[in-house]
């Protein structure tokens, strides 16, 4: 089988929206902070409206739609369930608000063990443990169990942490809205920044690289037809000096997603790819780092073992920025050494895992750490996107969290929104997928 890559335009994102996004996310914020209880009665309302609505649009549904007896009674079914939550919402609006706290406190109990955990490997491998994600754990953890604990009783802190986000989130698409209007800002910045996304989204962007798989699956051939139909255009695409690969797939591990680096026509990828140090079915192990010479080869290798579709980012360095990834990446290989796939220990039997695979059919390069963070792979850490955020974070990119976790699903979140900026940090954007 083959593969092909489809090019994206950008769908335009418009100073004038990032304005009118931050002040209307601000105004929310503010009034979520300063008069939690009032918005809560009106979230209260809000869904019990919503619940009633959709449980008459069924009944509606139900008696004058022509459809099977199959198809009846499943919207019968569920106009009873939203009829029954129109009411649990009216009878007992404290249950119905404790949601709210519930959510925030379970995303957060799990931000503060994934924080704890990264913590632990740190000094299982005889780092120097920063203290900033253990803070942020235990904060996490204590602020968590408490919302978990007594819902009911922190509904308007819960609301009031909502507000907290949401200012965050349009301090975010403010400093967005400046950048756009003056171009020079984002240039002569050489820090990182941290971003907030706005809402305790880790669940969510664990979601979207999957997501974003279903999106493409569906507007494939249309996508397909379309660059067909399209009058050539003299104009070539913009060549980037460093591109990031951002993986999704349908099932299993992968639809959490998972990102690759492309710097000079090499791929490098990191994984948990050392299936006999596996722990938790692969959520920590031993890390590798595989270093494949060929953009296309590895391209058209992982859509067809995988069935993967590949969003392929490509960012516009200057000279200045080529410079410090080559420093970066030549700093990261100074930690590894060597590591031999079991298809390389013992070619005359058939090995099926990935580092193998790789070796055997692209003849990869593959490493280890003997120091640093990377020596342990974990999903919820050290995972491919904190190493990729490694190499690049030094250009100003603001994907670091305030939580410190960085996941595939973050990447791809930011990636998209900076190619939709007129001077965004992404110039490109192709999509790899398996065709034939």
């Amino acid at each position: 089988m083959r593969y092909r890559e489809i090019s994206f335009d950008p769908k335009a994102l418009s100073t004038d929206s990032l304005l009118l996004h931050g002040l209307l996310t601000g105004l929310l914020g503010l009034l979520l902070l300063l008069h939690p209880h009032r918005m809560s009665d009106l979230f209260r309302w809000c869904c019990f409206g919503l619940y009633l609505l959709s449980g008459v649009v069924g009944l509606l549904s139900f008696v004058f739609g022509r459809k099977t007896e199959v198809r009846r009674l499943r919207q019968l079914l569920m106009a009873m369930f939203w009829l029954w939550m129109a009411w649990f919402a009216y009878a007992r609006p404290e249950r119905q608000m404790a949601v709210v706290p519930l959510v925030l406190g379970v995303q957060a109990v799990l931000n503060g063990v994934l924080l704890f955990t990264t913590c632990y490997l740190q000094r299982k491998n005889n780092e120097w443990m920063e203290m900033h994600p253990f803070f942020m754990g235990m904060l996490s953890l204590m602020l968590g169990g408490l919302l978990v604990i007594w819902p009911v009783h922190l509904i308007d802190a819960g609301f009031a942490l909502a507000g907290v986000y949401c200012l965050m989130a349009s301090a975010i698409q403010l400093r967005d809205f400046v950048e756009e209007s003056r171009p020079s800002v984002r240039i002569k910045r050489p820090f990182r920044r941290v971003r907030s996304t706005g809402a305790p989204g880790l669940m969510a962007s664990l979601l979207r690289p999957m997501r974003a798989w279903k999106k493409v699956e569906k507007i494939w051939d249309t996508l397909v037809e379309r660059e067909q139909q399209e009058p050539e255009d003299d104009t070539p695409d913009p060549d980037p000096d460093f591109e990031i690969f951002v993986h999704a797939t349908e099932k299993g591990l992968g639809t959490v997603g998972h990102v690759d680096i492309c710097f000079e026509g090499r791929v490098m990828t990191y994984g948990p790819y050392d299936v006999s140090s596996y722990k938790m079915l692969g959520l920590i192990c031993n890390g590798v780092l595989a270093v494949v010479e060929g953009r296309e080869r590895y391209l058209e290798f992982c859509t067809n073992y995988s069935h993967k579709i590949i969003f392929c980012y490509g960012l516009r360095l200057t000279g200045e920025q080529r410079l410090r990834v080559r420093r970066q990446i030549e700093e990261l290989m100074q930690g590894v050494h060597p590591w031999a796939s079991p298809w390389q220990r013992r070619p005359d039997k058939k090995h099926s895992d990935y580092a193998s695979v790789l070796q055997r059919e692209l003849g990869a390069a593959l490493y280890q750490f003997h120091e640093g963070e990377f020596q342990t792979y974990f999903m919820g850490g050290t995972n491919c996107a904190v190493l990729a955020d490694r190499i690049i974070g030094s250009l100003g990119t603001d994907v670091l969290t305030l939580s410190g976790i960085v996941t595939p699903g973050a990447y791809y979140s930011y990636l998209e929104r900076e190619y939709r900026k007129k001077n965004g940090i992404v110039v490109s954007k192709h999509v790899a997928k398996a065709v034939g």
